[in-house]
């Protein structure tokens, strides 16, 4: 699998270091509007690149060659990375089953980032309260913006 840094047979910590850095880089692609007019969808390479990172944490989690301290990270970030992707995917289709079909959802350890084409102040505290439900977190934790309408 690419991306490793290998010596000797052994994974290198810079595989763990590229893995979490990639890991808040998808925060901000999932957060741009990645929305086109066909679909209501985040782009499939934007799904793909998430479920590469848990799958190479995963590996590293794996890996007997590295140190303990390195896999008990992986183990965390990968934990992270799916439970955040399942909260993501939770709160999008609550928006969705609201009529907010262009949304986007990004979760992350202290914050939740919420954007929905054509968002009416009137269902702010009902996704508000979702996302509280659904993360965990506090209020205070979740930003909501409205996406300007695509013509």
């Amino acid at each position: 699998m690419g991306g490793g840094v290998r010596h000797g047979g052994r994974l290198t910590i810079a595989r763990a270091v590229f893995a979490a850095s990639l890991s808040m880089l998808l925060t901000c692609v999932a957060m741009r509007p990645m929305l086109n007019d066909e679909s209501t969808e985040r782009t499939e390479s934007s799904g793909n690149d998430i479920w590469r990172v848990i799958g190479e944490l995963g590996e590293i989690a794996r890996d007997w060659d590295e140190s303990e301290s390195v896999r008990a990270e992986a183990r965390l970030r990968r934990g992270n990375l799916l439970a955040w992707t399942e909260q993501e995917i939770a709160i999008e289709a609550g928006l969705r089953m609201m009529g907010y079909t262009r949304c986007a959802v990004s979760v992350r350890e202290k914050s939740v980032y919420i954007a929905a084409e054509g968002f009416r102040e009137e269902d702010a505290m009902k996704v508000l309260s979702m996302a509280v439900r659904e993360t965990g977190k506090s209020p205070e934790a979740v930003r909501i913006w409205p996406l300007r309408e695509q013509k």
